[in-house]
């Protein structure tokens, strides 16, 4: 579980009490103004709590829907394209307008928080975007996952958001041929 800093102030009441709290390894400082206790909380929990305009997208979404079962090196967050650069080297940061930001974004449990994610419809659209900057063996991987599970997306929303795109009949296109 993730704590803030406010938090940590109303269990332990003090600074002094903190920093003994984690000193005595009861507790775990993950980052400024955040604290776990968990010693290894997980990464895309983190990132959400630490930038909570972020959206998980690209290999943590799909990981995180169970789209694969590669585990990703990097946290891959989405941001508002005018949202301070996010100096990490553990997270991938995207930039996004507003209006593409905030389609398609659902709430999921991890690591007890809630992480704001794309939908697996959106993700779908995204995927089909970045078809030739992915390697060929993971796009695959992720297109016959896809393949498994198009019974069960909505259509409705994955049209909803390839619309949104100035290719979208080219989307489209490649929705028909690898997915459906």
């Amino acid at each position: 579980m993730l704590y803030s800093y406010a938090d940590m102030i109303e269990t332990y009441g003090s600074a002094y009490q903190i920093a003994k709290a984690v000193e005595s390894g009861g507790l775990f400082k993950v980052a400024r103004g955040l604290y776990s206790d968990e010693r290894h909380p997980d990464p895309s929990a983190v990132a959400c709590a630490l930038w909570p305009q972020a959206v998980l997208t690209m290999d943590s979404a799909f990981y995180l829907h169970g789209l694969t079962d590669v585990v990703p090196d990097l946290v891959h967050v989405a941001t508002p394209r005018n949202a301070t650069r996010i100096h990490d080297e553990h997270v991938r940061q995207y930039f996004m307008d507003k209006g593409l930001l905030g389609i398609g974004v659902e709430r999921l449990e991890r690591g007890g928080l809630a992480v704001r994610t794309f939908t697996r419809e959106r993700m779908l659209v995204e995927l089909l975007r970045s078809a030739g900057s992915l390697p060929l063996d993971y796009y695959k991987e992720l297109i016959d996952s896809y393949r498994k599970i198009s019974d069960d997306l909505d259509m409705r929303e994955v049209e909803d958001c390839m619309a949104l795109y100035k290719r979208a009949d080219s989307l489209f296109d490649m929705l028909q041929r690898e997915v459906l």
